[in-house]
């Protein structure tokens, strides 16, 4: 009976990650803890998230920027999928970034480079095969799973310019190596490719907005504007064999286009400069670039697909294509931080909204800063920052698949080592 759960990975996600049809869905289960509070909509709004890549390998220009180091983990497996009363399937991911800038060595065009590695894997518990009388034939563990690997150059030039590249080297073992004497396949292998690209705008540099000299105990404030804007073309390949070798079923690959609104306030206290507010809001519209024809074959469209410019991107319109992603957050002190949103289009009615919070070290390090006396502790707290993240799905609908799934995880960050 535990086979059904391979039948929902298979055709169900089909319809929960939106248009269906295609092979390996589980590529698009979002996996951060921090970003999906937003409805994942990164690929136009910067993140240092070192699951970045995951939404537009240009992330990781971006991330380069600020950090040398940053991990992400679960602090607990996802229960992907828990209206789906199966106590032995999960969702699982973990990510690594690696940064360095070189604006110490040239400080008017600086380089940014960073490299990436995602590893997910979905559970999808032990099946039992029987035959038509009910004898077991045979007892297996499926699962599926993808290592990315990526590089992001991030270049300084007015506007802030970053591209990416990723691949994905993903492994489906839906079906067991052997059922009583009949022998199958039982690992299908692939690997996909991301490209990206985002752009940020300081509109300071622009012009000047409006400054407040002094706040309470704050001085010094300065307030930023930033306006961004990015896409990325996922899972670009062939396509991949299951059991039967002379069928083949096409990759999920996504053409994205978002954009992004960023506003801080910063100001000093005691000699030390901190992020007093920040408030950011993202937009984006996806489409999967495949088309499927009456006779049952399928191709890949052109990027960027159905996406109207216009209607979609910038009216939040959706429809039976295109789905629309939008998250808003909210950050005080460098130390807390409300995210929420939403994603809605075809495969998601209901629309599914999306929340969670994140808990920082990095404004209670700041101001302890002035008051430690020890310098290898002052060196600690000042370049190291450890955070925990929590985000979960919810829908006016109960019984959706997705509601009250939920990611926790922690983010520990290096920065300014070299």
């Amino acid at each position: 009976m535990k086979v059904l759960i391979i039948l929902i990975l298979i055709f169900l996600p089909s319809s929960l990650l939106a248009q269906g049809g295609v092979a390996v869905p589980f590529v698009r289960i979002n996996p951060s803890s921090q970003l999906n509070a937003m409805a994942g909509a990164f690929s136009g709004l910067p993140t240092s998230n070192p699951f970045g890549m995951f939404f537009n390998p240009a992330q990781l220009g971006q991330f380069a920027r600020t950090y040398n180091f940053s991990t992400s983990f679960y602090i607990r497996k996802a229960d992907w999928l828990p209206h789906f009363d199966f106590s032995d399937r999960y969702f699982k991911s973990k990510a690594m970034n690696f940064g360095y800038s070189t604006n110490k060595l040239i400080p008017n065009l600086p380089l940014h480079i960073g490299i990436g590695f995602i590893d997910s894997k979905v559970g999808l518990g032990k099946n039992i095969w029987t035959d038509e009388t009910g004898k077991e034939l045979g007892v297996f563990e499926s699962w599926e799973k993808y290592q990315q690997f990526g590089l992001g150059i991030g270049i300084d030039w007015k506007v802030k310019f970053n591209f990416g590249f990723a691949f994905k080297n993903i492994t489906s073992n839906l079906a067991p190596v052997s059922v009583g004497f009949e022998k199958r396949p039982g690992e299908s292998k692939a690997t996909v490719y991301d490209y990206g690209f985002l752009m940020t705008v300081p509109l300071p540099d622009f012009f000047t907005p409006p400054q407040i000299k002094q706040l309470f105990v704050f001085e010094d404030l300065q307030t930023s504007v930033d306006l961004s804007a990015g896409f990325a073309l996922q899972n670009v390949g062939d396509s991949i064999r299951y059991i039967d070798s002379r069928k083949q079923s096409p990759f999920p690959r996504l053409a994205t286009l978002g954009y992004g609104l960023s506003a801080n306030i910063t100001g000093h206290i005691h000699g030390v400069k901190l992020q007093l507010l920040k408030a950011d809001w993202s937009s984006q519209a996806q489409d999967i670039l495949v088309a499927h024809h009456p006779d049952g074959s399928w191709d890949y469209e052109g990027f960027p697909g159905r996406i109207n410019l216009f209607d979609h991107l910038i009216s939040g319109k959706f429809n039976d294509d295109v789905v629309i992603f939008q998250g808003y957050r909210i950050k005080v002190f460098e130390s807390f931080e409300y995210s929420y949103g939403y994603f809605r289009g075809q495969g998601w009615d209901p629309y599914i909204k999306t929340s969670g919070f994140m808990i920082s070290s990095q404004g209670l390090g700041k101001a302890l800063q002035n008051t430690i006396q020890n310098d290898l502790l002052k060196e600690i707290v000042s370049k190291i920052i450890i955070q925990y993240a929590t985000s979960k799905y919810s829908s006016t609908d109960r019984s959706h698949p997705l509601y009250g799934t939920r990611f926790d995880g922690l983010i520990i960050s290096f920065k300014e080592l070299f």
